[in-house]
């Protein structure tokens, strides 16, 4: 997770005061803290259990899965944390002119 100021299009994380997650959301900035696209769960059952569940309001909603959303379910259920990155230290690779970008910066 990093904090940034603007855009959305990524996915937003909101924190509440002990600096746990109590809310994600996909392409909608509900807090100045994105992920960065890598999400962990402890339990392959986790991740399977809500996909299945989740996967089709998913597809109904963004045309495409996306993580994020699964998240939210854990988050009912489960303590989730986070760890915080500089901004600095981001790269974003989530669209086509961000990859060229990233490409001409390590030729």
């Amino acid at each position: 997770m990093f904090e940034t100021f603007s855009g959305d299009n990524w996915s937003y994380v909101k924190l509440n005061s002990f600096r746990r997650v109590v809310e994600v959301a996909e392409k909608k900035k509900i807090s100045n803290y994105a992920s960065i696209g890598l999400y962990y769960f402890r339990k392959w059952d986790y991740f399977l259990n809500s996909y299945e569940r989740n996967k089709t309001s998913i597809l109904q909603q963004y045309k495409e899965i996306y993580i994020a959303p699964l998240y939210n379910e854990l988050i009912q259920k489960l303590n989730i944390g986070i760890h915080e990155i500089s901004k600095e230290n981001i790269i974003p690779l989530g669209t086509p002119e961000e990859v060229e970008v990233f490409e001409k910066l390590v030729q």
